[in-house]
């Protein structure tokens, strides 16, 4: 199986805020210093515990099994511990490793770790905007895209948007600063410096410290980078790398930029019946540089079901829709996608009389 490499960390995305925005550095102004290059792209997935090894398996991947890490793992085994929901269980992390053999891994840094929401074997999306930051007592979030920086609390829980606004910094720490004038003024500064963070509630560890004045008002957390859309690749599929792994909510198929218009075209009437078969549904997978999901109607399954294909490489979409246990292949351009090997078991197991 072809790796999900999925670009995104705390530490070594640094380089991200500097190519995605906010202009060059006015003349005069000393240029923004360069965060060490990485050798390799951070993986993001599950690491668990088999028989005392530690394990490493991808968003996105269809394998029952991960892969061994050996390395530096002693940081890793520890939030492991610290993190884990349950025994087994496992937690989200985000690390740069590299092939040992066919199988195994080296562990070359710890990125990112945390907990699982609610027994979902994945994290969520990648963020879409350059950093996200949040802290504690009082709560606190932000979000850093191009298109502004969005502050939130709990007396403004749908956020106060400022200009996006970038200072180069002599000392590799990334700062934001920015004010609005309505409905009164405001002032935000943002700094992000390069350092292990633990989050003061959940104990998620994050690759950058959060340094946050508000009015004056100064605030500590810890941030994450993220990675603006465009940046898994030039395909126009690509994008779907964003969320190898998760469960993609209904309204995802009608509304997301990678696919929405797509299957509107290629369905047409029957979009909404693909929606109806698609409304208890798996994870978003990846196997062979195809992504897929696969659902059915609720309690129909077996008779009222949907299958979701896209290859990237071909720029192809492919939908299998069987209604009352008849099928109907619909694809772009006529072209195959070719069917993984999760795929073809669950249509057998549905053709099966």
């Amino acid at each position: 199986m072809r790796p999900i490499r999925c670009r995104l960390s705390s530490l070594l995305l640094l380089p991200v805020a500097f190519a995605c925005g906010g202009g060059p550095p006015a003349p005069g102004s000393p240029p923004p210093p360069e965060a060490p290059a990485s050798s390799s792209v951070p993986l993001r997935g599950a690491v668990s515990v088999n028989d005392s090894v530690l394990a490493f398996r991808e968003c996105g991947d269809p394998g029952p099994e991960g892969r061994p890490l050996t390395g530096d793992t002693a940081e890793l085994a520890a939030a492991v511990a610290a993190l884990e929901g349950g025994p087994g269980v496992g937690i989200y992390a985000e690390i740069v490793a590299r092939p040992a053999g066919a199988e195994a891994l080296v562990l070359t840094e710890l990125v990112r770790a945390k907990s699982f929401g609610q027994g979902i074997a994945c994290d969520g999306p990648v963020f879409d905007g350059e950093f996200a930051a949040s802290g504690n007592e009082p709560f606190w979030g932000i979000e850093i895209r191009e298109e502004g920086i969005v502050y939130r609390s709990p007396e403004t829980p749908k956020g106060r948007t400022y200009p996006y606004a970038r200072t180069p910094t002599e000392t590799g720490t990334l700062l934001y600063a920015t004010r609005i004038d309505t409905p009164s003024v405001s002032t935000l500064e943002v700094a992000l410096e390069p350092g292990r963070c633990a989050d003061t509630m959940s104990g998620e560890l994050r690759g950058l410290k959060a340094h946050v004045v508000l009015d004056g008002a100064k605030r500590e957390g810890c941030a994450y980078a993220g990675l603006p859309r465009g940046g898994f690749g030039d395909d126009p599929l690509d994008e779907l790398r964003r969320w190898a792994g998760t469960y993609l909510d209904r309204a995802w198929f009608t509304a997301s930029v990678p696919v929405a218009s797509r299957l509107q075209a290629l369905l047409g009437a029957k979009l909404e019946v693909f929606e109806m078969n698609m409304s208890v549904r798996g994870p978003l997978m990846e196997d062979q540089g195809v992504y897929y999901t696969m659902g059915n109607a609720p309690h129909r399954g077996g008779r009222d079901n949907a299958v979701f294909l896209a290859e990237p490489s071909t720029d192809t979409i492919a939908v299998i829709l069987i209604e009352d246990a008849r099928r109907t292949d619909y694809r772009e351009g006529e072209r195959d996608v070719p069917l993984p090997a999760e795929v073809r078991t669950y249509l057998a197991n549905i053709e099966t009389p």
